[in-house]
C-alpha cells in the first residue's frame, strides 16, 4: 500500500514523498504536480510525474535533493518520519534569516 510520507506545497505545484513498506524496509518515490502550464493555456492540464521507486531513506533523500525540497512549504508529514525529515532539513539549511524562517516553518509541520 502506498502512503504519503511528506507533502510539500509550492507555487503552482506540489512535491510528495510516497512510501511503501516492504517488510521491515521502505521503498520511496517522489511525485510532482506542475500547474504552471495553466497560466499560459486555459485548456492545459497539470503535469503529474512520479519518479522511480528507490530503496531506503538515504536513496529517498537523494531523490528529494534533486529539487530544493527543504525550501518548499511543508504541508504534512506521516507520523514516524517527522524526526528524520526535520534532521534532513537542518542539514540542508544554512544560517541566513531566510533559512531561520524556513526552519521555524518546518518545526510547525502537521504530523498525520
Amino acid at each position: 500500500m502506498t502512503e504519503k510520507i511528506l507533502e510539500l506545497g509550492a507555487e503552482l505545484g506540489s512535491l510528495t514523498l510516497l512510501g511503501r513498506r516492504t517488510g521491515e524496509d521502505w521503498k520511496f518515490a517522489v511525485a510532482t504536480v506542475d500547474q504552471s502550464e495553466l497560466l499560459l493555456d486555459d485548456d492545459a492540464e497539470e503535469i503529474r510525474h512520479t519518479g522511480p521507486w528507490v530503496d531506503g531513506w538515504t536513496a529517498a533523500l537523494r531523490e528529494l535533493d534533486k529539487r530544493a525540497w527543504f525550501r518548499l512549504y511543508p504541508l504534512s508529514v506521516r507520523d514516524g518520519f517527522a524526526t528524520r525529515i526535520l534532521q534532513a532539513v537542518r542539514e540542508r539549511l544554512g544560517d541566513s534569516s531566510d533559512d531561520e524562517f524556513a526552519l521555524a516553518r518546518w518545526e510547525r509541520i502537521h504530523i498525520e
